[in-house]
């Protein structure tokens, strides 16, 4: 079985294609409007004739419909996306958001392997989350928005915050646009000093973000990726405010863990993985490929 896998990101675009098992073609294009997007996408999988194919798509999605609804990306709010790779690639097409693609693969394949309970969270352009229960994705209306809910801040910090619709939630305070708002730099441009100060500023709204997530869907695992993720010492600083958060409660030795919260087992490819088990997962091939 011919499979395909699609996964739409706020800055680029993997597709992958798949036979008998093996990974046959991994590509990325950039993600602009979305008839250009569609157009690259169909020309990476030129002469591909896929039985199927997983979508995992930015958001916020209509799951019923496969349609987009209102995105800070410009020109996609309301894009049928599913229906539009569908038709590029003529053939069925199933659709969930790239975070949950992504913490399926990582219980497949990744950090959460042998769970069926885990959340993925992914600050990069945006910040998204994925969840996990049961080995299953779990969909409501429309799908788990965590990046956008309130947290605490660290002390002293007043920034106002990004988010186009309500300011300092936690995407607004600590997502990539967040980060060139608060330093006129990039994450990757800046010197030590001013990575230090970053990592305190942003260290304290996603580990109670993430408090928050542990108590409301007690997953076995909590996986941070994404591009702020791999900030310099953000990692071992939300570990630790993630730990004094929690003070004590509910008691769980899993939660003290390093191994909790975790990077992704997959890299930056879970997303991609993920929307070839969407696409069929008993033809998935094995993950990484090689």
């Amino acid at each position: 079985m011919a499979i395909v896998g699609v996964e739409t990101g706020g800055t680029s675009t993997r597709v992958a294609a798949a036979d008998g098992g093996r990974v046959t073609l991994l590509a990325q294009v950039p993600t602009t409007t979305p008839d250009a997007t569609l157009a690259r996408i169909a020309d990476a999988l030129r002469g591909v004739a896929p039985d199927a194919v997983g979508l995992a798509a930015f958001g916020p999605l209509d799951l019923a419909t496969g349609a987009l609804r209102a995105t800070p990306k410009p020109g996609w709010s309301g894009f049928g996306v599913a229906d539009a790779v569908r038709d590029a690639l003529g053939a069925p097409v199933t659709v969930d958001t790239d975070v949950n693609a992504a913490a399926l693969a990582e219980c497949r394949w990744g950090a959460a392997r042998g769970f069926g309970d885990a959340v993925y969270v992914t600050i990069g352009t945006g910040l998204g989350v994925g969840v996990v229960h049961d080995g299953r994705p779990v969909h409501g209306l429309p799908h788990p928005e965590a990046g956008h809910i309130t947290v605490r801040r660290a002390p002293g910090d007043d920034f106002s915050g990004v988010c186009p619709f309500h300011g300092d939630c936690l995407e607004g305070l600590v997502a990539a646009p967040a980060v060139r708002a608060r330093t006129g730099k990039d994450g990757a441009d800046l010197d030590a000093a001013e990575r230090a100060r970053l990592v305190s500023a942003l260290a304290t709204p996603i580990a109670d973000g993430l408090v928050t997530l542990a108590y409301a869907c007690a997953p076995r695992r909590i996986i941070l990726g994404g591009g702020i993720s791999r900030l310099d010492g953000l990692l071992t600083a939300v570990r630790r405010e993630f730990r004094a958060r929690l003070a004590g409660y509910p008691g769980c030795p899993e939660h003290g863990d390093d191994a909790f919260i975790a990077p992704p087992g997959l890299g930056q490819r879970a997303g991609i993985a993920g929307a070839l088990l969407l696409a069929g997962a008993a033809s998935a091939p094995r993950w990484p490929p090689g």
